[in-house]
């Protein structure tokens, strides 16, 4: 499913300045790969709800809706419930 350059681009960098400002328990060097990586497992995972609610005919609009759950689905520490970021 193609996605115009925007949507994860936004997200990776929205991440990344995220993990710059917070406590610097991740080295600087990684923070790049790490915004990217999880940058597209949202998405991919947003996609994934997407195409399971509207099928073939979604597009990048239809989405937008499924960020936060896909968010949640993402990073979500299945054990205890609570947030991996």
């Amino acid at each position: 499913m193609a996605l115009s350059g925007t949507f994860p681009h936004g997200f990776e960098f929205a991440l990344f300045l995220y993990h710059l400002y917070s406590d610097g328990g991740i080295p600087v060097s990684r923070i790049p790969l790490l915004a990217a990586v999880a940058g597209s497992m949202v998405t991919r995972t947003t996609s994934s709800i997407a195409f399971q609610k509207y099928g073939r005919s979604v597009v990048t609009q239809d989405m937008l809706s499924e960020i936060g759950k896909a968010f949640i689905n993402t990073f979500e520490d299945k054990s205890s419930g609570q947030h991996a970021l």
